[in-house]
């Protein structure tokens, strides 16, 4: 059975459909274009998802085979957000318009990716990626809020393969980013 879905011809970037950028970038990809999949095991995260899919008049079910993928079945949005931010992880990116976006805008996508991808460990907030080009793109919008953060890379072993990958991380430490990132970026969970 074909759903038909209808969106407007013109999105408003607002807050929550940055947010959903966001956790889509950390913790998503699309399948052949037909639809995307967001994973997370936190109920916070998946409620500002849900609502930002129910603003957008889109369906979305959790995925039986896997514990914590909740799919979006629209060959339509698939198609944009892997445009936008990419399709899988090694070529996820910041969405193109990323500059252009004012200081609070670029704060909730950035919110919402740290919340579902980065974390803290003792002084040192951080994030790491498969893709070289979103390290990147953070690195150069945390310095819109003057952040400088650090960029790693390292070779990890995949599990049951003999093969190593490159993973970049993104860390801010230092008392004054610390609190520049609380004050201006924040985390999206309590």
């Amino acid at each position: 059975k074909m759903r038909k879905y209808q969106s407007s011809p013109v999105q408003t970037l607002s807050n929550e459909f940055l947010r959903l950028l966001g956790y889509y970038i950390a913790e998503g990809h699309c399948s052949h274009k037909k639809y995307l999949t967001i994973s997370s095991g936190d109920q916070e995260i998946i409620s500002d998802i849900a609502k930002t899919l129910e603003s957008l008049n889109l369906k979305w079910k959790k995925r039986l085979s896997r514990k914590y993928d909740y799919q979006i079945s629209s060959s339509f949005w698939s198609e944009i957000i892997s445009e936008l931010c990419g399709d899988n992880s090694k070529n996820k990116h910041l969405p193109h318009f990323w500059p252009q976006l004012s200081n609070e805008q670029l704060s909730q996508l950035l919110k919402a990716y740290f919340s579902a991808d980065g974390g803290t460990e003792n002084t040192i907030i951080s994030c790491t990626t498969a893709s070289k080009e979103l390290a990147s793109d953070i690195m150069y919008a945390l310095l819109r809020f003057g952040i400088i953060a650090r960029l790693r890379k390292r070779n990890n072993k995949i599990p049951n393969k003999n093969i190593r990958e490159s993973y970049f991380t993104v860390s801010i430490s230092g008392k004054k980013f610390l609190e520049t990132f609380q004050k201006r970026i924040s985390f999206s969970l309590k």
